[in-house]
């Protein structure tokens, strides 16, 4: 199946986003898409025989979409770095690389399967917490634990391949957010419980040693 080409070309034709949605205008047709129907965000950089570099801006929306835009476009600039980044997490060190590509390249800078990452993670800690917190009301050995504790760290290790994939990821800087704390607060609780420990030994031998030294 062919995808349907919109190009962005002529002074009339338009790319702007507005209340929520994607608004295109091209060869005196409008055309309207919400942000989240975009899969696949890329600046296609293309080397001319005149030795003149061109670089377009691609749109794919949904399985038979394609909206193209060249940098020298009016609406260019102002859709890509003011007004999509605000509902998508573009990834801006590719969008700089990009722009700055001299041969033929296509960087990819948002794909929508880079939210799926992190929210496989986030799943992931979800069921560490609820093992622990089943096994709370029947036995909770030290096996379960780090059982639990496993599988937090592989979905924490998924989501800083999300994150370092495209930092500018709210929802994975929001996953590893909760992850560190976690953390944070099993090593703190760790540290209490034998410091707590080592506080009732103290106290007993304390206690047994004066009672061994009394008459």
């Amino acid at each position: 199946m062919s995808a349907n080409v919109i190009r962005i070309e002529t002074e009339n034709d338009l790319l702007f986003l507005k209340d929520n949605e994607i608004h295109v205008f091209a060869n005196a047709i409008e055309y309207v898409y919400k942000p989240s129907l975009i899969k696949k965000m890329a600046i296609i950089t293309s080397l001319k025989e005149s030795g003149s570099i061109e670089k377009s801006l691609v749109l794919y929306i949904g399985d038979d979409t394609e909206i193209y835009i060249k940098n020298d476009h009016k609406c260019f600039q102002p859709f890509l770095f003011n007004q999509i980044r605000t509902k998508l997490p573009v990834n801006s060190k590719k969008i700089l690389d990009a722009l700055a590509c001299t041969s033929n390249n296509t960087s990819m800078i948002y794909n929508y399967k880079q939210g799926v990452l992190s929210i496989v993670s986030f799943s992931i800690w979800v069921l560490s917490i609820a093992i622990v917190i089943v096994n709370l009301s029947t036995h909770l050995s030290f096996k379960i634990i780090l059982v639990a504790l496993g599988i937090s760290i592989i979905g924490f290790v998924l989501d800083i391949i999300a994150y370092l994939d495209n930092p500018d990821s709210k929802l994975a800087v929001n996953v590893m957010t909760v992850y560190i704390v976690n953390y944070g607060l099993v090593i703190s609780l760790v540290i209490l419980y034998f410091t707590c420990i080592a506080a009732i030994g103290e106290t007993i031998n304390y206690f047994c040693g004066s009672c061994e030294g009394m008459p």
